[in-house]
């Protein structure tokens, strides 16, 4: 009676080991280019993959549309504000547009009091007086390295620029724990490239790929 049920199955049928053979090559999907991707359910068929295939998929620079998440039609609001604030709550992109506005915003303020404190030191007094805005110092970077190094040295802040410290180690601070995160909402010159660049897909269907010897010079100068 034991030797009707051996231990191995796949010993006494071999059909039931192609069977598995068969169900295990079943895990590997075909390639999709419209998703752009192999799609693998198994970590075993990973590992079994060479790497003349794994070289040869296309490098995907944003998620396949139907990996995307698909955003509510704001438009069936009929109220502004609510529409507002809903797309706020829903669209990321949404969001990071509004924090790159209210930055673009607050630099042009900031050159706005600096121009009346300018006006005011360049009449003689003549002009009415505006204080010099604070904000400013975050567009000095050397002054505040040699405020920094000032402070390092004599444990007292520089009096000329006090404020472009402080600025300088935040944005430092803001860059090292969120990477990307201040050039892609805060700074203003990332906001103005990135208009530039949506402009001119705009105006001529299609952005220009500089050569490498003469992008790395040009992006040193932005």
């Amino acid at each position: 009676m034991c030797a009707m049920h051996p231990e191995n199955p796949q010993a006494q049928d071999p059909s039931l080991s192609e069977m598995g053979k068969g169900s295990a090559s079943m895990r590997i999907d075909t390639f999709d280019s419209t998703a752009a991707e192999t799609r693998v359910h198994s970590p075993l068929a990973l590992r079994q993959l060479s790497a003349a295939e794994l070289s040869t998929r296309p490098r995907v620079k944003k998620l396949p549309r139907h990996l995307r998440r698909v955003l509510p039609d704001f438009s069936s609001e009929r109220i502004w504000y609510k529409r507002i604030l809903w797309r706020l709550r829903e669209d990321v992109q949404f969001q990071r547009t509004v924090v790159q506005a209210a930055f673009v915003a607050l630099c042009v303020w900031i050159g706005v009091e600096f121009w009346l404190f300018m006006r005011w030191g360049m009449s003689g007094g003549a002009e009415p007086y505006y204080e010099r805005p604070l904000g400013v110092e975050g567009f000095l970077p050397i002054s505040a390295l040699m405020s920094l190094r000032h402070w390092l040295l004599t444990e007292s802040l520089n009096t000329i620029h006090p404020a472009s410290v402080f600025i300088l180690l935040a944005v430092v601070g803001v860059s090292v724990a969120l990477k990307k995160a201040f050039c892609s909402w805060l700074c203003p010159i990332g906001t103005l490239s990135e208009s530039f660049w949506l402009l001119g897909t705009k105006l001529f269907k299609r952005n220009l790929t500089l050569p490498r010897w003469l992008d790395y010079p040009l992006r040193s100068l932005k």
